[in-house]
């Protein structure tokens, strides 16, 4: 047959995978690709409102993950609450997951200050 291009030649191999295994699978392009988005709304400097999702792709096990968390923060103190729902159950958690998370953010500035 007649060579292809370099863009066709590029597309082209985008287009199935082998993954290595005993029984080599196809996967199309679009089960080789995953999606990720989220947005983090802060308030006041203090509050701040997550939402999150991921579209694993089917040669990793597939599954999506929504995320949602809020959290609270007074100057270098913070608390989070985050919470994961996972459709496909192939995390150690299982399929839900929730936690609280305290955290101390500090500057270096501030830190090296505390040796003068």
């Amino acid at each position: 047959g007649e060579p292809m291009s370099a863009i066709e030649a590029l597309f082209g191999a985008w287009d199935s995978m082998d993954w290595p295994s005993y029984d080599p699978e196809v996967y199309p392009l679009g089960d080789q690709i995953g999606h990720r988005f989220g947005m983090e709304v802060i308030l006041f400097e203090m509050v701040s409102i997550r939402q999150g999702y991921r579209r694993s792709p089917e040669i990793e096990g597939g599954g999506k993950l929504h995320r949602f968390g809020f959290g609270l923060q007074y100057g270098p103190v913070a608390l989070d609450y985050v919470r994961l729902d996972r459709e496909l159950s192939d995390f150690d958690f299982g399929s839900n997951h929730e936690f609280w998370q305290l955290s101390v953010q500090l500057s270096t500035e501030r830190v090296m200050n505390w040796f003068k």
